[in-house]
C-alpha cells in the first residue's frame, strides 16, 4: 500500500489510496477534459497564473498556481476515475504564489487535483509523474517569447498558441514538457502573466520542466517561478536532472556569470552522468546550442567546455534552443537538435553552406519536437505547425518536418 503525503501546508481528509494501473480510457478522458478546461475555462485576471506542474525528483511534484490577491487556499488531490479523495490540502497562510508539494505519487498514475479559493473557482489540472519503466515520451519546445502588443501588457500570441493547440492534440501519451528556454521576451511579471495562460492546455496535465535562456535570465521571476529548496538552498535552475529507469535527462543553464559557475557546473554534470553511467539513453537540454549555422554562433566557446564530457559519457541527443530556426547536426557521434520554433519571430538565418554535420535544416517554420523511448529504440520527430513569409504573417501548415530513430543493443 502506498500513500500520498504533503508539504507547504495542513492536511485534512487524507486517505491511503489503491494501487491501479493507467488505462487507455483514462487516457482519453484526460485529453477531453484538459482540451475542455482550455476551450472553456474562465480566463486568467491579471496576474493570476493557471496550476502548473513541475518535478522535485521521480516521486514529487509540485503544483504551482498564482493569485492576483492574496488568498488561503487549499486542493483536492484525488485519483483519475475514482470518486475517492486522497487528500485535502490548505495552506497555512494567504499568499498570492502558491507551491504546495505532493510526495509519494506513483509513477504512471494519473492523479487528478481541483483549487479551491476565493480568488480563482474553476483551477484543476491533472498530473501524472512519468513512466519509471523502460518506456518514456517528451515533448521539446523552446523560443516561445513575445512581444507586447503597443501601450498594453497583453502579448501578442498567436504564433505561440498556434504551436501550444498543435501539441496539445498529440499530447495523449507525453509525459512531460521540456521547455529550452525564452519563455518570454524581457522576463517582466506581466509577461508570464500571458505566458502560463498560454501553455495552459500543455501544463494542465504533464509537468513542465524549463531551461533558464537568455532573455529569462534578465530578472530574478523565472528562478522564483521554477525553483524548489534542496540542500539549504534553492535548487533547480542552474542545473537538474531527471532519470527514469533506462533514461538519463539533464536541464543545464548555460548563461554563465563568472569562471566559478562554470566550474560548479562542470563538477555537478561530471558527477551526474559518473552516477547514472548505467542508463541507456542519455540526454541534455540548453538554450544556448553547441553546434549551429547561425553565423554568430558557428564558433561557441561552450563546445569547448563540454563536448568532451559529452563524448565521454556516451550522450545521445544535445536539445537547444535560441536560434529561430531548426537545425539537425551529427558531429563525433553525438547529435545536436537545435529547435527555436515556439513562437518567436524567425530572425536567425542560417550559413549556406551550413556547419559540417548538418543533416537537416528549416528556417521560419513554427515547431515543436516530440522524442519517444521504446526500451532500446528512439524515436524522434520534428513537427511542423506553421510557416512564415517574408513580410513575418505566419500561416498554418502542418505536418513532419523531420524523423529519425537510434536503437541500442
Amino acid at each position: 500500500m502506498n500513500s500520498v503525503s504533503y508539504t507547504g501546508g495542513s492536511q485534512t481528509g487524507y486517505m491511503v489510496h489503491r494501487s491501479c494501473r493507467i488505462t487507455a480510457v483514462a487516457v482519453t478522458l484526460l485529453v477531453v477534459l484538459a482540451s475542455a478546461l482550455a476551450a472553456s475555462g474562465p480566463p486568467a485576471a491579471p496576474g493570476q497564473w493557471p496550476p502548473y506542474v513541475t518535478m522535485r525528483d521521480e516521486t514529487s511534484m509540485y503544483v504551482r498556481w498564482r493569485t492576483a490577491e492574496p488568498s488561503r487556499d487549499t486542493l483536492v488531490l484525488s485519483e483519475e476515475g475514482s470518486s475517492n479523495e486522497l487528500g485535502t490540502f490548505s495552506e497555512d497562510t494567504p499568499s498570492r504564489r502558491h507551491n504546495l508539494l505532493l510526495r509519494d505519487l506513483r509513477p504512471g498514475v494519473l492523479y487528478r487535483y481541483n483549487i479551491r479559493g476565493g480568488n480563482n473557482s474553476g483551477m484543476e489540472g491533472r498530473l501524472r509523474v512519468p513512466r519509471q519503466g523502460r518506456e518514456s515520451a517528451f515533448f521539446v519546445l523552446g523560443d516561445t517569447q513575445a512581444l507586447s502588443i503597443p501601450g498594453t501588457l497583453t502579448m501578442e500570441l498567436t504564433r505561440q498558441k498556434m504551436v501550444v493547440e498543435a501539441m496539445a492534440r498529440d499530447a495523449s501519451s507525453v509525459d512531460f514538457l521540456v521547455h529550452t528556454g525564452d519563455l518570454v521576451e524581457s522576463g517582466a511579471i506581466p509577461e508570464y502573466d500571458n505566458f502560463f495562460p498560454m501553455v495552459a492546455p500543455l501544463t494542465a496535465r504533464m509537468p513542465i520542466f524549463a531551461v533558464m535562456g537568455n532573455h529569462d535570465d534578465r530578472t530574478e521571476v523565472f528562478a522564483d517561478t521554477f525553483s524548489f529548496p534542496g540542500e539549504g538552498k534553492l535548487s533547480g535552475v542552474n542545473w537538474r536532472y531527471f532519470s527514469t529507469e533506462n533514461a538519463l535527462f539533464i536541464f543545464l543553464n548555460l548563461n554563465f556569470n563568472s569562471i566559478k559557475q562554470v566550474s560548479q557546473t562542470t563538477a555537478w554534470l561530471t558527477t551526474v552522468l559518473e552516477q547514472f553511467s548505467d542508463r541507456k539513453w542519455k540526454f541534455v537540454f540548453t538554450h544556448q546550442p553547441m553546434y549551429s549555422s547561425v553565423e554568430r554562433d558557428s564558433d561557441t566557446p561552450l563546445r569547448k567546455l563540454f563536448e568532451s564530457l559529452f563524448l565521454k559519457h556516451g550522450i545521445d541527443v544535445v536539445f537547444s534552443g535560441h536560434h529561430h530556426a531548426y537545425q539537425r547536426i551529427l558531429r563525433n557521434g553525438i547529435m545536436y537538435v537545435v529547435s527555436g520554433g515556439g513562437g518567436g519571430r524567425g530572425y536567425s538565418p542560417l550559413m549556406n553552406p551550413p556547419v559540417d554535420g548538418t543533416i537537416r535544416t528549416a528556417e521560419r517554420t513554427m515547431h515543436y519536437l516530440c522524442g519517444r523511448i521504446s526500451r532500446d529504440r528512439f524515436v524522434f520527430d520534428a513537427r511542423r505547425v506553421g510557416l512564415e513569409s517574408a513580410t513575418e504573417n505566419v500561416e498554418r501548415s502542418e505536418g513532419e518536418m523531420d524523423h529519425f530513430e537510434l536503437s541500442k543493443p
